[in-house]
């Protein structure tokens, strides 16, 4: 039997493996962290090696890409494993998710999708007639690194309302913000950034250990909301503060946060329920995306999913050459756990499927490029570290040409409908705050 040792939640060991096979070809792309080759080059250079990096090659074993672009279309078409899958923006895209949120069953936060500034002024309009003023986000949806955030009441939206560029076409999600967040050491409003790998099977496997992002001030709601280091909890809005930041504490959910980590499965089997018919069509089964997936814990002991990031940073937000993040210790606090992780993903879902097809004599089938391939005395044991929420679904293998156009049909004719009846809501929501002002009026008029 092959055997596998692998890192515990604070340290991170190479994986051994008694198994000996000639290397497949592996390609990444030059933008893409350098995490990845790292984990390659340290833990499987006997069972991986670099396609020719001079050129992007026409095909290889394995494919890691931040971002698929034109140039490299034909080593991913011809390719066995990619990171990539097809329609994994109505995930990794804010509004596409507040939409997809409207239906899933587990619990979500209120989540709306207004255009520019006139929508926005629109969408809080409505909301300050509300009797009691609730809290609020406004997020640019195409903003990343806790940029474009915005923290409001409803009854004193104008303030963020100024801020908003009235030129320009932005979406933004208006998400209702977490008034009551469990706290870390009951001083510090936090979030989880839990990694996951979606499979083409649209299953969600989820990484058992998570970093804590903490807020720099202690957490009051009627703190100042342009406050930005007591409200939001994202990396980039804390890290600039040495002194305050909390350098990225781990917490195994599945044995610390039994709970939460339930409740994060139920929401996950839920959403890639919704999520399934736009992901449907995939060039192989084989194929998969790293996800960041934010969660925020509530005192009820609620998880709230603020959003996906796929590919999701892997850095410390520090920047600097090689040689100086060596030495940073933002650096030295991430780097056990995103490399652990990254091992974990390289032998479950690359090495494994990998083996396991050169095993049973179907390489030639699937397009794997090692010609002196042995297949392995025994199937490669998987972390465990992944843990698979919700259940696997079909995969219909779709051609290139045909694979883009089926699933982004699908939810193009789904954001029409939601957009249509949302349309109607809000009409009729005008309509009877109308009616109500109108009978206010003529009650006053009468005395």
């Amino acid at each position: 039997m092959a055997s596998f040792t692998y890192p515990n939640p604070n340290n991170t060991h190479t994986p051994q493996t008694t198994n000996k096979m000639a290397s497949f070809t592996y390609y990444i792309s030059p933008h893409e962290s350098s995490r990845v080759e790292a984990a390659v080059d340290q833990n499987f250079s006997a069972e991986l090696h670099r396609a020719d990096d001079t050129v992007i090659p026409a095909r290889a074993d394995f494919v890691w890409l931040h971002t698929p672009t034109q140039h490299d279309r034909q080593l991913r078409e011809a390719s066995t494993i990619v990171s990539q899958l097809s329609g994994i923006e109505v995930l990794e895209n804010k509004a596409n998710l507040a939409l997809l949120e409207q239906d899933v069953a587990a619990p979500t936060l209120a989540s709306f999708v207004v255009k520019g500034r006139a929508g926005f002024v629109a969408w809080a309009q409505q909301r300050a007639q509300d009797t009691v003023a609730t809290v609020w986000i406004a997020k640019d949806a195409s903003a990343n690194g806790g940029q474009g955030l915005f923290v409001f009441s409803t009854h004193s939206w104008e303030t963020t309302a100024a801020q908003l560029d009235p030129e320009r076409p932005t979406v933004y999600v208006v998400q209702r913000y977490v008034e009551r967040p469990l706290l870390w050491e009951n001083q510090f409003k936090f979030h989880f950034r839990v990694y996951c790998v979606l499979t083409a099977d649209r299953r969600m496997w989820c990484y058992r250990r998570a970093f804590a992002h903490v807020a720099n001030k202690p957490f009051a709601l009627d703190a100042p909301f342009e406050d930005t280091e007591t409200h939001i909890t994202n990396v980039a809005a804390n890290v600039h503060n040495e002194e305050l930041f909390h350098p990225y504490p781990i917490v195994d959910l599945p044995s610390e946060r039994p709970h939460l980590w339930a409740a994060m499965g139920t929401l996950f089997a839920s959403l890639m329920t919704v999520a399934a018919p736009f992901m449907r069509h995939q060039l192989s089964v084989d194929h998969f995306v790293l996800i960041g997936a934010d969660f925020l814990p509530d005192a009820d002991g609620r998880m709230w999913l603020l959003e996906l990031n796929s590919p999701p940073c892997l850095g410390a937000y520090q920047g600097g050459d090689a040689a100086s993040m060596a030495v940073n210790p933002m650096e030295q606090a991430i780097a056990p756990l995103v490399t652990s992780m990254m091992v974990d993903v390289i032998n479950d879902f690359v090495l494994c499927p990998l083996e396991n097809a050169a095993s049973v004599g179907v390489g030639a089938e699937k397009g794997v490029a090692s010609s002196s391939v042995v297949p392995p005395t025994a199937p490669r044991p998987m972390s465990t570290n992944f843990v698979p929420m919700g259940v696997a679904q079909e995969v219909v293998v779709t051609s290139p040409a045909e694979l883009k156009g089926k699933n982004q049909m699908a939810f193009a004719l789904f954001k029409w409908k939601k957009r249509r009846r949302e349309k109607m809501a809000m009409k009729a929501r005008a309509e009877a705050a109308a009616v109500v002002a109108a009978v206010a009026a003529a009650v006053a008029a009468s005395e």
